[in-house]
């Protein structure tokens, strides 16, 4: 594990060796396969073996939000595609016995950054498609009267390190909403029931959505991870570095793009 985490893990979880040894098994056969069988034994074997994550605590009933994530490598399978505001991954599809969430829950979505490094631990065949690095809020769903965010960083590792180490960071940023209704009427303009994840009508000034107290965070010098505002404590992620583009696509040799406009504005996720 990278960094501190409350929650319970079960005896599945990779090791650090385990899961090196599964991912450059796996990855040549999921690259090759066709079946959509072995890519499901393959995906799920994956997935039930990532370690359980706190990514935040509503602020409305205090409940924790806890899904699996890669934090090992982006070489993981998971971290092939785009947040969709959704889960942490689209790829992997975490069982509900995996997960914990309120119903104030409305979006969880994530920012990559790379901390400055060139990202030459992935694979040759390797690229992801990503969101910016720096995080920020989305206006429309903050435009509903009771939403507020929180935002956590997990720590990330490189898949060529001999020891499990941060390196990487994830930003997670969810939003949530006391009342439904109030999200489904915020979110309107984005032309969907439940809207689509956007990176180009935002608000990067994280510090000043804290001082509002629309914006929280989890204390990272507490080992529990306690929901935390500015009245609290002083705001942690002011001045984060990082490339603003709304749409990269991370190899080896380092980041391409952004993409054309059009193909890469929106990443349209599911209805719940």
């Amino acid at each position: 594990m990278l960094g501190p985490n409350p929650i319970s893990q079960p005896p599945e979880v990779f090791t650090w060796t385990e899961y090196r040894r599964y991912v450059r098994e796996y990855h040549p056969r999921l690259k090759a396969t066709k079946r959509l069988s072995e890519i499901e034994t393959i995906i799920g074997g994956y997935g039930e073996r990532l370690p359980l994550t706190l990514l935040a605590r509503c602020p409305f009933c205090a409940t924790p939000v806890i899904e699996p994530v890669d934090t090992f490598s982006l070489n993981g399978f998971g971290w092939g595609l785009p947040p969709d505001g959704v889960r942490w991954s689209r790829l992997y599809q975490p069982p509900p016995t995996r997960m914990q969430r309120c119903p104030h829950v409305r979006i969880v979505t994530w920012f990559l950054n790379l901390r400055g490094l060139t990202p030459d631990d992935l694979f040759p065949d390797r690229d992801l498609q990503v969101g910016p690095e720096i995080p920020s809020i989305m206006l429309v769903p903050m435009a509903s009267e009771d939403a507020v965010a929180v935002v956590h960083e997990v720590p990330l590792g490189r898949f060529d390190d001999d020891e499990l180490e941060p390196r990487y960071s994830a930003f997670f940023m969810t939003y949530l909403t006391e009342q439904r209704e109030s999200f489904v009427e915020a979110i309107r303009g984005w032309g969907l029931e439940y809207g689509m994840v956007e990176y180009e009508d935002v608000d990067p000034d994280l510090a000043g959505w804290a001082e509002r107290a629309r914006l929280f965070w989890l204390d990272p010098s507490d080992p529990e991870l306690s929901l935390t505002s500015a009245e609290e404590s002083a705001f942690p992620y002011a001045g984060i570095e990082g490339d603003p583009a709304p749409h990269r696509t991370i190899t080896r040799e380092g980041v391409k793009g952004p993409e054309p406009r059009g193909l890469a504005r929106l990443f349209r996720w599911r209805k719940r």
